[in-house]
């Protein structure tokens, strides 16, 4: 919340809407979230949710490692199906949350085809004919089902990098998917799951 305040100053002295912003003290951070789902996880959110709209959002996620926002913004005029690939990139101004060009999956291909074929809006993620702004209720309680009380939307972003970490994917590479502005912070959270990494020290 005092990062969000602190932003939220930072913006009105760009745009003048006040002459300085006070310095807010936001303190130390805490550590990242460890949390991430296995592959049978998955599978068993996937299998506890009751919604179209809501196990299309999960393969997505999963698939692209985008944040919600991303997901929740993404019409299908962004879905290039012949090239098999989706521009997550927000129109207009660049923000601080970097979005990328991520290919589709065969999984997801799957998916998307089935959603488009029923698609009603120019969103991806919608129902009965509505967008889609959030999943949180839906989310918590397919999570619920599953016996989980530490499992966010987030957390499937952070679980498709655990798992092209966990595969050898290059960190720079795993970066740029996941639209980090350096592959630093990237390193620092996911390294730890390669099985490449400190491998030539232990030997």
């Amino acid at each position: 919340e005092l990062s969000v305040l602190s932003a939220a100053l930072n913006w009105a002295v760009e745009r003048k809407k006040i002459a300085k912003a006070p310095r807010i003290f936001i303190g130390k951070q805490p550590p990242p979230k460890e949390r991430y789902l296995t592959r049978e996880e998955a599978d068993k959110l996937l299998a506890a949710i009751e919604t179209p709209h809501l196990k299309l959002f999960v393969r997505l996620a999963l698939a692209t490692a985008a944040r919600a926002g991303a997901l929740f913004e993404l019409k299908w005029a962004k879905v290039d199906f012949q090239r098999r690939q989706i521009d997550l990139r927000k129109d207009g101004a660049e923000t601080n949350k970097r979005r990328s060009i991520v290919p589709i999956n065969d999984t997801l291909l799957e998916a998307l085809q089935e959603a488009q074929r029923g698609a009603l809006t120019p969103y991806v993620l919608e129902w009965a004919g509505d967008r889609i702004r959030r999943v949180h209720g839906a989310f918590d309680r397919a999570c619920a089902r599953c016996g989980w009380d530490d499992v966010t939307p987030h957390t499937l972003r952070h679980t498709a990098a655990v798992w092209m970490a966990e595969a050898g994917v290059p960190i720079p590479v795993i970066a740029q998917y996941l639209g980090h502005r350096s592959p630093k912070i990237t390193f620092e959270v996911y390294a730890r799951f390669s099985p490449t990494y400190l491998r030539t020290a232990a030997a």
